[in-house]
């Protein structure tokens, strides 16, 4: 995924960072929704972290598959309920009250679904065709998801790459979006979890991380 060591450590260093915001915010959070809101983030964070490096094959590409599903699931659910459910990275009007949110974190979720089936089931389809698509959640290390290789001259099928562009594009969009919620952030709560610009910074964080992490594979 990141062919250089010097790119590799400081997305680590990005995504162990908001890893800590989203466990700290699970321990502070008072409601069992944003509790698990922030654990799902937590995980996404953890993956994400040690994505680059080789050794994250340690856990297969299936186990990522149920976990964020699952977390997709659980913010639909959400979703379909109507609940104003305070999701963890977005609060007040980063993230309280507003509808979409749930959707969104679900799609998030389902990213990190599709990184995986890039890494496993669809990674394994196409090396066996010819084609390395990822080598597996820690084989993106080295390789770019659209550098042609050895096994594979062309590269990977060009909607794999437009739907990493569309991807990159979208998270993009989100942190540009919550950098400007930034400005005029909602009331102090004292149940939240976390200060309000602190968790509105967290969910502009998390969404350029996952831009990037985007555009690297496209």
């Amino acid at each position: 995924m990141i062919a250089e060591a010097g790119l590799a450590w400081p997305f680590t260093a990005w995504f162990a960072a908001l890893g800590i915001v989203a466990l700290v915010g699970a321990v502070r959070a008072r409601r069992w929704t944003e509790r698990a809101s922030y654990l799902a983030h937590l995980v996404m964070a953890g993956v994400m972290a040690v994505m680059p490096w080789p050794w994250a094959m340690a856990v297969p590409s299936g186990a990522w598959i149920v976990v964020f599903g699952a977390a997709a699931a659980g913010y639909v659910a959400l979703a379909l309920a109507g609940r104003r459910a305070r999701a963890g990275g977005l609060r007040g009007r980063g993230h309280r009250g507003e509808r979409l949110l749930p959707w969104y974190h679900a799609a998030m979720m389902l990213a990190m679904v599709w990184m995986a089936v890039l890494a496993g089931p669809l990674g394994e389809v196409h090396a066996g065709a010819g084609m390395n698509l990822s080598g597996g959640m820690g084989g993106m290390h080295g390789a770019s998801l659209a550098a042609p290789t050895a096994l594979d001259p062309a590269g990977p099928p060009v909607w794999t790459i437009a739907v990493a562009l569309l991807l990159a594009a979208g998270f993009f969009l989100a942190a540009v979006a919550f950098l400007g919620r930034l400005r005029s952030p909602g009331a102090a709560h004292p149940a939240r979890a976390l200060p309000e610009r602190v968790d509105i910074a967290f969910s502009a964080a998390t969404a350029l991380g996952m831009a990037a992490a985007f555009l690297v594979m496209s």
